[in-house]
């Protein structure tokens, strides 16, 4: 409830404040919430951004991504306002646009589909901080809550719409240059860069059967050891990760030793990389 409501339903500061002291009422953006009618903590931010913005709000951010089933680690909420309404709301930031795509229902809640939430999340997170704007896009390409080719028409109608553009195309920029073929290009330059003569790529290796173990990125096959590289957006679901994982147990036992590097160490931490190899 707002407190205008509040005091006209009787309820007293004094009141409203040993009810909040006491836990039985919480207080979230500028709104008392019941936990018993609401149990979920995103569900009472969302619902008391509703009820601060209007009826006409949109949940969006990482509030909306977890109520619908993407558990994005962030303290940031969001919300879409009407641009005609000058609402604020403390501790929230409210974005001045319309959605770039159809909304969905939770009760009467409007919230933006799971991939808007998200990038508009990190939209937000790289004016903040853009490690941890890099860090949330790697683990949403690698888990397919987001892909290249949506924040690319994500671009395409904030173009259309005359919006900025600025952080989406940075952020799109990163979400293609970090594809694993991109990953491994720069591989190579770093392997010639520092001199490192002799690695062939994808270099077959079959078990005593002549069946295929796996196709090594980079191999220095005189010395049995193979380099691995994996992009934002290689490893898809679980089960890709663990065929890697397998594949990697596979090359070992044939007496090969596996390095493998993310795209994050390549082009953020390449002496690291250059010291391991």
């Amino acid at each position: 409830m707002l407190t205008r409501e509040m005091r006209m339903r009787g309820v007293s500061k004094g009141i409203k404040a040993s009810r909040i002291a006491c836990g039985i009422w919480q207080e979230r953006l500028g709104v008392v919430v019941i936990p018993e009618c609401v149990t979920s903590t995103d569900l009472r931010d969302a619902w008391a951004l509703a009820l601060r913005i209007g009826k006409r709000a949109i949940i969006t951010g990482p509030t909306a991504a977890r109520i619908q089933g993407r558990p994005i680690d962030s303290d940031l909420i969001l919300a879409i306002s009407p641009v005609q309404r000058h609402a604020r709301v403390p501790g929230a930031r409210l974005l001045r646009r319309e959605p770039l795509f159809p909304t969905r229902r939770c009760g009467s809640l409007r919230l933006t589909n799971p991939e808007e939430a998200i990038l508009d999340t990190l939209e937000a997170l790289s004016v903040r901080d853009v490690r941890e704007a890099q860090r949330l896009l790697d683990t949403a390409l690698q888990l397919r809550w987001i892909t290249p080719r949506f924040i690319e028409s994500a671009l395409i109608l904030r173009h259309k719409r005359g919006q900025h553009v600025r952080a989406l195309a940075r952020l799109h920029s990163l979400a293609r240059g970090g594809t694993q073929s991109h990953a491994e290009r720069q591989m190579r330059k770093l392997l010639y860069k520092n001199k490192f003569y002799g690695w062939k790529g994808n270099h077959r290796v079959d078990d005593a059967n002549g069946r295929a173990i796996a196709s090594i990125d980079f191999a220095k096959v005189d010395l049995l050891i193979a380099i691995e590289v994996d992009g934002h957006a290689f490893h898809s679901d679980r089960q890709a990760f663990e065929r890697d994982r397998v594949r990697d147990s596979d090359l070992a036992v044939a007496g090969w030793l596996v390095l493998r590097f993310t795209w994050q160490k390549i082009t953020k931490e390449s002496q690291w990389v250059v010291q391991r190899v």
